[in-house]
């Protein structure tokens, strides 16, 4: 048995193949395999394989990333702190990702990295300031206060600068490089702004070791 699959996408072929495989066993017992291929299933792996690399590069990312902030913090739990305001942009942008529909393709997935590598500078820098002010003798209100106005000039004139560098992108005529650039000026953006809003808020509810 042939089937032909008009517009393939991953979703479709995903439903015919199941449907296949279950026909296929209640007609020919257990044993019986259905062979897939053309170009429609070469894209279904693509994606797959896809989707699949991407989630262990980001958790291999996020294994580093937490590995170098804790050395140079050697505290667990402000690594952890550190690293939240990039992995809630990322999971966010995925959120919206799904939500819209937007295919995950080889170009846009790569925001994913970029965000992970540039996006943690600003809350080590926010973090750092703040373990500065608590070890000179600050109240941790003061010490927060000081941190988030002290680094909060550099992180936003930095994300400009990045911003601006990557909205270039969003005149290519290439549509994956348009989205690529559009996720990762969106992905700076949204980390940035949870940087200086949230890691606060969560510096307020515990302490932050010294």
């Amino acid at each position: 048995m042939t089937v032909f699959v008009r517009a393939a996408n991953y979703s479709r072929v995903a439903e015919v193949l199941r449907t296949i495989r279950r026909a296929a066993r209640m007609s020919f017992g257990a044993e019986s395999a259905a062979v897939p291929f053309g170009d429609g299933w070469i894209s279904y792996l693509t994606v797959r394989l896809l989707v699949v690399g991407q989630a262990r590069s980001i958790a291999t990312a996020v294994a580093w990333d937490l590995l170098v902030l804790l050395l140079i913090f050697r505290s667990l739990r402000t690594a952890l702190l550190a690293v939240v305001p990039v992995a809630v942009s990322i999971l966010l942008v995925f959120a919206t990702l799904a939500a819209t529909g937007t295919p995950l393709g080889t170009a846009n997935s790569m925001f994913a990295s970029i965000a992970l590598g540039i996006g943690v500078d600003y809350s080590i820098h926010l973090v750092t300031l703040l373990r500065r002010g608590r070890a000179a003798g600050m109240g941790r209100d003061a010490a927060l206060a000081s941190a988030v106005f002290g680094s909060g000039p550099a992180i936003l004139t930095s994300v400009f600068a990045i911003v601006a560098g990557f909205a270039v992108m969003l005149f290519s005529t290439v549509p994956p490089n348009r989205q690529l650039g559009a996720l990762v000026c969106f992905t700076m953006a949204l980390c940035a702004f949870i940087t200086l809003l949230l890691l606060p808020t969560i510096v307020l509810s515990q302490e932050v070791e010294g």
